[in-house]
């Protein structure tokens, strides 16, 4: 299962990534020069996809000393924080976003993605509810509720919050494995092959869609199929050992 991160742009498919590596070439020759907010985004951003997650929160942190009422900036040091692994700092910071803009719906599901990591399943959903009252059809929302309730071995709930984000967004990158691997567990067969292969019309290199697709397949005594998507799996990652 994974979840989703807010607020951060993929510099390498921005037509700005020439002019970015130059400004972060700048910044890291002179941190003391005088960056506008616009700059301090994308050299974060930057740092940020490159898994450089310390110096990307250095930079929100100086972004937040110019700007402390931001409530964008406040959101993304909280990303930072959970990607770190400080999730009750990120709380923190989610909170402090949440004061000056209550009806974001990104921070408040980035809020219920931290709240879920420690554990707190009930807050959780309470934040992805709030966020799907301020915007009803957030693919994002109804994705990591899914999450939340698979973790807690709620599946009849989390394929009601993934087929809900399908609905949405039917090319979301994850929710049609999610709906595979629930539909699988609740013993819906045909459903989960579908699933999978849905996910796989949007991503074929995902070998544990391959894989798992091999073992619904074999299970309803579909033979061949499933050592075919067992090969699948083995072609796209050789030393995918589950598949042997």
């Amino acid at each position: 299962m994974s979840t989703y991160d807010f607020g951060f742009d993929d510099f390498e498919e921005s037509p700005r990534e020439g002019e970015l590596r130059d400004l972060v070439a700048t910044y890291e020759e002179d941190p003391s020069a005088y960056f506008d907010s616009i700059d301090l985004e994308g050299i974060a951003s930057f740092y940020f996809e490159k898994g450089e997650v310390e110096k990307a929160l250095d930079v929100i942190d100086r972004l937040i000393d110019q700007h402390p009422y931001q409530s964008d900036a406040w959101m993304r040091r909280g990303i930072l924080l959970n990607n770190l692994g400080r999730h009750r700092d990120a709380l923190e910071a989610y909170d402090k976003a949440l004061e000056m803009n209550p009806m974001d719906a990104e921070t408040l599901i980035n809020r219920g993605i931290t709240l879920d990591s420690l554990g707190r399943t009930e807050e959780a959903l309470a934040a992805y509810d709030d966020a799907l009252s301020v915007s009803p059809r957030h693919s994002e929302a109804f994705f990591n509720r899914g999450v939340t309730l698979e973790r807690a071995d709620r599946l009849e709930a989390a394929v009601d919050a993934f087929e809900q984000c399908a609905e949405v967004t039917p090319e979301h990158p994850e929710v049609w494995y999610e709906l595979g691997y629930c539909y699988d567990r609740l013993g819906r067969n045909e459903e989960s092959v579908e699933a999978y292969d849905r996910h796989i019309d949007v991503d074929p290199y995902s070998q544990d869609a391959w894989y798992n697709r091999g073992i619904v397949l074999n299970r309803m005594g579909r033979f061949e199929k499933a050592v075919s998507s067992y090969d699948m799996a083995l072609a796209i990652q050789d030393d995918f050992a589950s598949a042997h």
